[in-house]
Order: structure tokens, then sequence, then C-alpha cells
């Protein structure tokens, strides 16, 4: 209910604002993922930290909504553009899968924590290794391939780019 609805609202208001960022530079998207791992950092280790209060557990998805934006609506083109030639789709379909598995692996890993208590400690683990991936993030940012953006490449602003989506209908009728 709530929990998971709070955080599709910090995912939902955190994603433009990190495409914003994301369209800086091809440095900022790095970046900007980066920021994004940390807001889930917190979030986790907050999670794992706080007393068993309903509001400090909504506070802490929220902010993990936060933190999976800018992971989820930056990586793809990072993986599509770093893929061999030809295997795109494949990177993109893993990293999507991750997603799901993930979520189902933390439903049946759930079950194993008879109490709130116990299931704290899952989530200041989820913070250590996310702390991994953010250090790596930073050592290997070289490797990812970002391309500079150009001038024409900019899109205008977030509320011109909405107008945009707002006109098409194809793109309507598959969120609708």
């Amino acid at each position: 209910g709530v929990v998971g609805g709070m955080f599709i609202l910090g995912y939902i208001i955190a994603s433009p604002l990190f495409a914003i960022l994301g369209q800086v530079s091809g440095v900022w998207t790095i970046r900007s993922i980066c920021i994004g791992l940390v807001f889930w950092v917190v979030a986790s280790v907050l999670t794992g930290l706080v007393p068993t209060s309903f509001g400090s557990i909504v506070a802490c998805r929220t902010l993990t909504g936060v933190g999976e934006a800018a992971f989820a609506s930056l990586s793809p083109p990072i993986i599509d553009d770093s893929a061999p030639l030809g295997k795109g789709s494949t990177f993109l379909g893993i990293f999507f899968m991750a997603f799901y598995v993930g979520q189902a692996l933390g439903y049946v890993g759930s079950g194993f924590f008879p109490s709130w208590e116990s299931s704290q400690y899952a989530f200041l683990g989820e913070a250590l290794l996310m702390i991994v991936f953010i250090v790596l993030a930073i050592i290997w940012q070289s490797r990812f391939k970002v391309p500079p953006r150009s001038p024409a490449e900019n899109r205008g602003n977030l509320l011109k780019q909405f107008a945009v989506l707002a006109s098409n209908m194809t793109y309507l009728s598959l969120i609708l």
C-alpha cells in the first residue's frame, strides 16, 4: 500500500530531475547515477537503523525511490552505448530483468526474517553492497561510453519535453 506507493512517488518526482542532470553532459550522467545511489545507500542505512516507526519506514522508502530513479533512468542509454554492436538489446534485457529478479528475491528473502527487527540487517547489507557499486562507478567512470552532448542535441527544457510526449499518441496509448 502506502510504502510501495511512496517509493513510486519518490521515483516519479526524481526521474525528471535526474534526466535533466543527465542531459547536462556525458560526465554528469555517471555522476548523477552515483548521486542517486548515495540516496539509495542513505535510505537503506536509515531503514536498517530506524525504530519500527511506520512514518520513518515510509520516508526511507521514498528516498529509495529517489535513488532508483537515477539508476533506472540514466543507466539504459549507457548500457546501450557501451554494449558490443548488435548486443544492446540483450544487455538491456538483462538489465531490466534484474529489477524483477531482485524484487522477487527480496520477497523470497523476507520470508527468512521472523520479525521487522531481524530484517533490518538485510537493509544494512544492501547499503554495503551499494557502496561497492558507487566506488566502482567512480573508479571506472572513464570506461563508460557516454558521448559528449552537442548544443544541437539539447531538446529544450523539461516542460517542452513533456509537451512533446503529451502530443505523441503512441506514447499516450502505451502509458494510459
